[in-house]
C-alpha cells in the first residue's frame, strides 16, 4: 500500500461529506419544487392543501381527517 492511512481516512471522509451535501442539496431542490408547484386538479389541490397544514405542524390534522380524505379520494376514483 502506497498510501497512508491518515489519506484514505481523509478520501473517505470527503466521500462522506460530498454524499452528504449532494443528499441535502436534493431535498431542498425537492422542498423548493414543492412549495411552488400548482395544482391543477381538485385532488391535486386537496394534497397540496393537506401537505402544508402537515408542514406548518399544525396539530389539528388528525388520523380520521386523513381517513376521511382518502375515503373521498376513494370514492372519486
Amino acid at each position: 500500500m502506497s498510501q497512508s492511512l491518515a489519506k484514505i481516512v481523509d478520501d473517505i471522509l470527503a466521500e462522506v461529506k460530498t454524499a452528504k451535501l449532494t443528499d441535502l442539496a436534493a431535498q431542498q431542490i425537492v422542498k423548493e419544487a414543492a412549495a411552488h408547484s400548482t395544482a391543477r386538479t381538485t385532488l391535486g389541490q386537496g394534497l397540496q392543501k393537506l401537505a402544508e397544514a402537515l408542514r406548518s405542524g399544525a396539530t389539528d390534522v388528525t388520523v380520521d381527517d386523513v381517513k376521511a380524505f382518502l375515503a373521498g379520494v376513494k370514492n372519486a376514483i
